[in-house]
């Protein structure tokens, strides 16, 4: 929740904000750090856990353990049996709670991609999840892809899920102002560039795109350059090393995090999104990019497909020679990819802040009676 937000905290933020607006009726309390507050309080910064979580063993799977063990102890204190309705966890891993819950799984990639986790990780959020399957009354998940591996693969009946799927800011839908290239140049960007979003690290698949570049550079192919905006992640230090042993510096520019607005004329400049993503639980990045009219280029996994079915381009995910030819053709005939963008507004459009905290609030109402 706290900013600057990635994936999960804009899901959360977006819709715990909105429902608050719009259904009165649902009055929430949020457990943040070791205290319950308000909205705004789950929101602000406490330099004294950030200072917490850089002591020497805390990010090691021995102290995770500990700090959830006893941050479960103040929740248990602090929300004894009778004073909620319910309780929702909203990441994964739910804490005792006596009475009914609704527990948020947005992917298992720690599952079925577990190479693009570290291992420690995988161990235990396998264990935690895998907990929670049969302990949560309720579930919410971000698309029907991940509600099917759910019920494969953690044994969770469909019925018990329910699918709640982000929403677009409308910032990006109206991110093309008429100073829109004064506006790129103000963020150092070139007049033409591909454009990905994402954290920095193995699930996300960049080395695939630099390879890709790298092939249309020998066959001395026109191709402007990649930005990608999004902070460093876990294993990111290969990728890095691979734009020089590919002789990429000048072709690949890392922008780290970009607020709101500046990412959404980013968007609106670039003439390709493109995502080798090897696996999403929805894809969120698509979505915004589609919102601001950019043709989009994605790999060919189930949530890219359930949820951009006739708004995108698919490649497979690891095949550089394959995005390689799909890059090149949209930068021959452009008219392609744009015809299906423009399709894609609508779906941005469709896909609210509104609509979803209506169904979250649904979706407590019926964890409430079970």
């Amino acid at each position: 929740m706290i900013p600057p937000r990635t994936g999960i905290g804009r899901f959360v933020h977006a819709n715990a904000e909105t429902m608050g607006r719009l259904v009165p009726s649902i009055r929430a309390s949020f457990f943040y750090g070791f205290r319950l507050g308000g909205i705004e309080d789950s929101t602000r910064p406490r330099n004294w856990i950030r200072r917490l979580s850089r002591l020497p063993g805390a990010r090691s799977v021995s102290g995770r353990i500990l700090a959830h063990r006893i941050r479960g102890m103040a929740f248990r204190w602090l929300a004894p049996r009778g004073r909620f309705d319910l309780y929702h966890e909203t990441n994964y891993a739910p804490f005792p709670f006596q009475g009914p819950v609704l527990c948020t799984i947005y992917d298992l990639s720690f599952l079925l991609r577990p190479e693009t986790h570290p291992e420690d990780r995988v161990r235990l959020m396998s264990r935690r999840v895998r907990a929670a399957a049969t302990s949560a009354a309720r579930f919410v998940t971000i698309s029907e892809s991940v509600r099917r591996e759910m019920t494969e693969h953690l044994g969770i009946s469909q019925q018990r899920i329910d699918v709640i799927r982000p929403a677009c800011d409308p910032a990006f839908l109206s991110a093309r102002p008429a100073d829109l290239e004064q506006r790129i140049r103000a963020l150092g960007l070139p007049p033409a560039y591909l454009f990905a979003v994402g954290t920095v690290e193995p699930r996300k698949n960049l080395d695939t795109l630099l390879r890709a570049l790298r092939i249309l550079r020998d066959r001395q192919a026109p191709c402007p350059p990649l930005v990608v905006v999004g902070p460093r992640g876990w294993k990111s230090e290969p990728t890095f090393a691979l734009v020089d042993d590919l002789g990429l510096g000048d072709a690949v520019r890392f922008a780290g995090f970009l607020p709101d607005a500046d990412l959404a004329v980013a968007y609106a400049g670039a003439s390709l999104f493109v995502s080798a993503s090897l696996y999403e639980g929805f894809g969120i990045p698509p979505l915004e990019a589609l919102a601001a009219g950019t043709p989009v280029l994605l790999s060919d996994i189930p949530a890219h497909r359930e949820v951009y079915p006739s708004h995108a381009g698919f490649v497979p995910p690891s095949e550089p020679e394959a995005w390689a030819d799909a890059i090149a053709a949209h930068l021959r005939n452009p008219s392609a990819l744009a015809a299906l963008a423009a399709g894609g507004r609508a779906l941005a459009e469709s896909l609210t802040w509104g609509r979803s905290a209506a169904l979250l609030a649904e979706s407590y109402r019926r964890t409430a009676r079970s």
